[in-house]
């Protein structure tokens, strides 16, 4: 069975990246992954799937990203799913992130090879 990533990320080109990327991560089923623009969508989209995995784009305001983190809460059924910050830089996440359940941060790039071995240290946790 393929495992389920939700991408949150307002920028499109992102979603091509992390697509390429996740092609040279090694797993046995490969991926499936899901896109939504706005912490809105993706707190609507939560209520109905059950991903593995949740990449959120650390450039959404704090507020947005606590949407999106107090759904998963409070879904009993989301209690399995692990989530990380998608970010530019190289950081940790924020303290109340972290009490939310929020893994790491992987950092973005632009190159699929850089990308794919960051993926792949989170997909296989």
């Amino acid at each position: 069975m393929k495992k389920h990533i939700l991408l949150v990320d307002n920028d499109k080109h992102e979603l091509d990246y992390f697509l390429d990327a996740l092609k040279e991560v090694p797993e046995e089923d490969g991926f499936k992954c899901t896109y939504v623009n706005s912490a809105i969508e993706a707190a609507e989209l939560l209520k109905t799937l059950v991903p593995h995995f949740i990449f959120i784009d650390k450039a959404f305001h704090p507020g947005e990203i606590m949407i999106i983190l107090q759904s998963i809460k409070e879904e009993m059924r989301l209690c399995e799913v692990k989530i990380f910050l998608y970010t530019t830089t190289h950081e940790e996440p924020e303290e109340l992130f972290s009490s939310y359940g929020v893994k790491g941060c992987v950092k973005k790039a632009r190159s699929s090879d850089k990308l794919s071995k960051r993926l792949t240290t989170c997909l296989s946790a």
